[in-house]
């Protein structure tokens, strides 16, 4: 808990909107490149000119930074959300081909559009975080748009457009358009969606995050196979989510119960159509209704990355259909929601999701081992 009893997760899901840059924050130590992912970072004064920069304390790049006592500040451009994720990641390499600058043995990163380098003048302490406020050194700048970070997402002003571009190129690689071992041409894509070179690349990036789509060392993305452990993982996250959405949450009254009915019944009527579409539609809606019962948008968000049900309208034949057209336990959901019987509810949903998987892997091995 945070504040007046404010929950974590609220306060995090309302700090989101705060629009920011994204920045790398940068460090050497013994020889050796420190560098981490942060959007808390600011100016802070002109006169004299200091910056404030907030780190976690469990971070490699905090602990370099309070040993040598200066930092560098990278703040990255549009086309740099690569280096956004690449940096946020635990590893000894991210440096690894990463055109860089220096300014008296501090890294900066080539591309960006500001770099400043500081000396560490105070810190102080904040929950989680050490706040360093350093006294400029050295600044520059070089044209070019800004990343931005909103609402727990990379994207830039045009983030509407490209959240469009995101959704149409998942689309496009999850119903395997480009198969599996193929190049993914962001110009073919950028035709194909709409959308210009640059929100497609930014689209890779995050598929690539996402691992739904693979990288060479040439920067080339490819469509990621979908394997049987891959499918059972992805399969498991999603029930252990409802069950934990059931458990912590209870059932919902009214309108959001309901909805689960409302969605059995258009499940019902694919699958006495045998359509698998309007079936594994409805079966999206059926849980993101369940996922709801949270009021988290942020978990909703999470779960509907887990969505993988393109892949299989696009490659499940008619003899597998039937298997996938089951909706005997989001039956019992419904009902035990209906009625208040959360332990119903969550049992029924485990058991749903251990038959999808099963299912899932016998379709992925009648292909090979994978989609």
């Amino acid at each position: 808990m945070v504040g007046q009893g404010v929950p974590t997760e609220t306060f995090r899901a309302v700090a989101g909107h705060f629009a920011s840059g994204v920045t790398v924050i940068t460090a050497h130590v013994e020889g050796r490149p420190f560098g981490t992912t942060a959007s808390a970072v600011s100016s802070l004064s002109l006169e004299p000119p200091m910056m404030l920069v907030c780190l976690n304390r469990t971070s490699a790049t905090h602990d370099a930074i309070a040993a040598e006592g200066r930092f560098g500040v990278s703040i990255l451009a549009r086309n740099q959300s690569d280096l956004a994720y690449r940096f946020a990641k635990k590893g000894d390499d991210k440096f690894d081909g990463v055109p860089v600058s220096t300014f008296e043995g501090i890294p900066t990163l080539n591309g960006a559009i500001a770099t400043i380098v500081c000396d560490v003048e105070e810190t102080a302490i904040g929950g989680t975080h050490t706040v360093f406020l350093g006294r400029v050194r050295h600044a520059g700048t070089q044209p070019g748009e800004p990343l931005t970070y909103f609402r727990g997402r990379l994207g830039s002003f045009t983030e509407e457009s490209d959240q469009d571009v995101y959704e149409a190129v998942r689309e496009w690689v999850m119903r395997r358009r480009t198969a599996v071992g193929e190049h993914l041409d962001p110009d073919e894509l950028s035709a194909a969606v709409r959308g210009s070179v640059a929100s497609v690349r930014s689209a890779l990036i995050r598929l690539w995050a996402e691992n739904l789509v693979t990288r060479d060392a040439a920067g080339s993305f490819f469509p990621a196979p979908l394997t049987v452990e891959s499918i059972a993982g992805i399969t498991d996250a999603r029930t252990a989510m409802e069950v934990g959405v059931l458990e912590a949450y209870g059932t919902s009254s009214g309108g959001r119960a309901d909805s689960l009915s409302r969605h059995v019944a258009a499940l019902e009527a694919a699958r006495e159509g045998h359509d698998l579409g309007a079936f594994l539609a409805a079966s999206a809606q059926f849980h993101e209704a369940l996922i709801a019962f949270s009021g988290s948008p942020h978990l909703l968000s999470a779960f509907r990355k887990l969505d993988i049900s393109s892949v299989w309208s696009a490659t499940l034949t008619g003899e597998e259909w039937t298997e996938f057209l089951d909706n005997r336990d989001l039956v019992v959901v419904a009902d035990a929601a209906l009625r208040g019987d959360a332990r119903v509810a969550s049992e029924a949903i485990a058991q749903h999701g251990t038959r999808v998987k099963a299912a899932a892997i016998r379709a992925v091995r009648h292909r090979g081992g994978f989609i």
